[in-house]
C-alpha cells in the first residue's frame, strides 16, 4: 500500500471509531472531500437526515487549548449574529475537541461541525459583487473583535512579520523551487522593506487584532441571500486588513486584485472606517501572504499536487511583484 493510502486507510479507522463518540445512528457513513492541511470528511446519518463536516487537524499545528478557542470564538460570533459560521458540535460527554490514535502517526484532534449548505462563488463569475460581501463580512468581525472580552484561557497563534520570514510558519520561502541567487537576492530585500513598513505602521488596537486569517472566496458559502463563513482554523491575531491578503491567495500577481481590492475596501468600510495608513499597507500585506505562500510551496511541493502544480513559477512570479513592491508600483 502506498504512503498516501496508508494515510487515508488509518484516518477513515481514526474517523470510524470517533464518530461513535457523537450522537449518530449504528448506520452513519462518512467520506472524504477536502485534503489540505487538514482532512475533512462529509458525514451523513441516514437515520436522522443530519449532516455534519468532520475535521482531522493536521499534527503538530494548534493545541487542543488553541483548537477549544476557535470554536469559542465561533460560538460568540453566531451568539451576537455577527456572521453566519458551523456550529461546533458536542460528543455525548460534552467535549468538543476529540484524540484519536492514528496508526503509524501521530495522535490526531478532531472536531465536528454541523454541514451548512451553499457553494462559494464560481470563479468564472464576476467577483466584485463577492469580494464586496468579503469585505463587510470582515469589517462586521473585527469591529466584534475589538470589543469582545476574550476569556482568560483563550489561545492563538500570532500571524505577523517574524511568524513568516523568520520563524517560517508554513516553510521557509528560500526552500521553494525556483529560488536561485538572483530571486533570493530580491525577496531578501522585500522582506526587509516588508519588516520596516510593518514596524512603521504598528499594531495600534484599531489595526491589530483577531482575525478570520483565511477569508478567501473558497471558505464563503452562498445559498441565495444567506452568506456564510467556515474553516476558522487558521484565526489568530494579526492585521486587520490582512484579511484582504487572504482573500488574494495564490492570485497576488492577477491584473483583477486592484478592483478586488477596491470592491472588498468598499464592502469593508460601509462598517469600518479606515484611515489613509491603513490603505497604503495593503500591497505590504499581499507581499508577506505571498512569501507565506511560497514557503507554503517550498515545505509541500514533494508531497501536495496543489504545491506541485505551483511550482518553480510560483516563487518567480513573486520576484516580479516584489520587483514591483520595491519600485512603488504594486496596486498603484
Amino acid at each position: 500500500m502506498s504512503g498516501e493510502k496508508a494515510i487515508a486507510a488509518s484516518l477513515d479507522r481514526a474517523v470510524k471509531s470517533v464518530l461513535a463518540e457523537y450522537d449518530f445512528s449504528p448506520g452513519v457513513a462518512f467520506r472524504l472531500v477536502n485534503v489540505s492541511e487538514n482532512w475533512t470528511y462529509r458525514v451523513d446519518d441516514p437515520a436522522t437526515g443530519r449532516s455534519a463536516a468532520l475535521r482531522v487537524h493536521r499534527p503538530n499545528y494548534h493545541s487542543r487549548e488553541e483548537i477549544e478557542s476557535e470554536l469559542i470564538w465561533i460560538d460568540a460570533l453566531r451568539g451576537a449574529s455577527v456572521v453566519n459560521a458551523p456550529a461546533p458540535i458536542a460528543a455525548r460527554d460534552g467535549g468538543r475537541v476529540r484524540t484519536v490514535a492514528v496508526a503509524n502517526g501521530p495522535a490526531r484532534h478532531v472536531t465536528l461541525f454541523d454541514w451548512l449548505p451553499g457553494a462559494a462563488p464560481s470563479a468564472d463569475a464576476d467577483l466584485i459583487p463577492s469580494f464586496g460581501r468579503l469585505g463587510d463580512l470582515a469589517a462586521r468581525m473585527h469591529l466584534f473583535g475589538i470589543g469582545w472580552q476574550r476569556p482568560a484561557s483563550f489561545r492563538r497563534f500570532t500571524y505577523d512579520d517574524a511568524a513568516v520570514l523568520d520563524r517560517a510558519l508554513w516553510g521557509r520561502w528560500q526552500d521553494a523551487p525556483g529560488i536561485g541567487g538572483a530571486e533570493a537576492a530580491i525577496l531578501s530585500r522585500a522582506c526587509d522593506e516588508i519588516r520596516r513598513r510593518l514596524a512603521g505602521y504598528g499594531r495600534g488596537a484599531d489595526r491589530f487584532g483577531l482575525c478570520h486569517n483565511d477569508l478567501r472566496l473558497a471558505n464563503l458559502l452562498v445559498e441565495g441571500e444567506r452568506l456564510s463563513v467556515i474553516d476558522f482554523d487558521d484565526c489568530g491575531f494579526s492585521w486587520f486588513l490582512n484579511d484582504f491578503a487572504t482573500a488574494v491567495s495564490f492570485m497576488e500577481g492577477e491584473p483583477q486584485v486592484a478592483g478586488w481590492m477596491e470592491a472588498w475596501l468598499g464592502g469593508y468600510t460601509r462598517a469600518r472606517a479606515l484611515t489613509a495608513e491603513d490603505r497604503a499597507i495593503l500591497p505590504t500585506l499581499i507581499m508577506l501572504r505571498r512569501m507565506l505562500l511560497v514557503g507554503w510551496v517550498g515545505f509541500h511541493h514533494e508531497h501536495a499536487a496543489e504545491a506541485r502544480a505551483l511550482g518553480a513559477a510560483y516563487a518567480t512570479g513573486a520576484c516580479g511583484i516584489a520587483e514591483d513592491y520595491l519600485g512603488g508600483r504594486f496596486l498603484t
